[in-house]
């Protein structure tokens, strides 16, 4: 979380720096927003185990403090069972169950143009914090029938794991405020994370 605390730093840092030479007259202002994303981390390798997992909410707060300038920073949750899934598979003779999640942190400062009174384009980069727990347990009295495997004994945690990530994000969105409070944004990301993080998002946002 060392890197997460350097770039805050700098992103809080940089505003002072873009705002005193901006429109004096630009009145700050403080964006809740929340929405659903399509989105997965992709399949990557770890000590012989597939994983990946797909981010569903995201929640996050938006700072613009210039007519062109913002810091944002999100949340979401990301993990490889959304509902009615199978992680288990047979291997060297043990029915094996695996399961991921990950806390992911996105910080972020964003550049936008009007295009026009409602309708606004952004570009944005930042970075990306992941705290991620791996869970890996084996049965080796299971059986196999025509809906799957099913452990007939008891589960055995083989590993349990904890570990943290950073990754470079960049991206774009396009804005609509349909009111002056409320408005829409549909976004999309990439970030190096592991093998690839891929992010599409429709967020509905509300300025204070």
């Amino acid at each position: 979380m060392k890197h997460l605390y350097r770039l805050m730093l700098l992103l809080t840092t940089i505003p002072y720096c873009i705002s005193a030479s901006e429109d004096s007259r630009f009145q700050p202002s403080v964006m809740f927003k929340l929405g659903l994303n399509n989105n997965g981390i992709e399949t990557f390798q770890r000590q012989g185990q597939s994983y990946s997992a797909a981010a569903v909410f995201s929640t996050g707060i938006e700072y613009q403090f210039s007519p062109h300038w913002s810091t944002s920073l999100y949340y979401s949750e990301a993990t490889d069972c959304i509902a009615f899934c199978n992680n288990q598979h047979i291997e060297n003779n043990q029915l094996t169950s695996t399961n991921y999640e990950a806390n992911l942190y996105f910080l972020v400062i964003a550049y936008q143009r009007q295009l026009s009174d409602k309708l606004s384009w952004h570009l944005f980069g930042g970075g990306l914090f992941s705290d991620e727990q791996y869970l890996s347990e084996q049965c080796s009295d299971f059986r196999s029938g025509a809906f799957g495997n099913s452990c007939q004994g008891s589960w055995q945690i083989s590993e349990t794991a904890k570990e943290s990530h950073s990754a470079i994000l960049y991206g774009a969105a396009l804005n609509f405020q349909f009111s002056l409070s409320w408005g829409l944004q549909l976004r999309s990301s990439h970030s190096n994370l592991h093998q690839g993080f891929n992010q599409t998002g429709l967020l509905i946002s509300y300025t204070f």
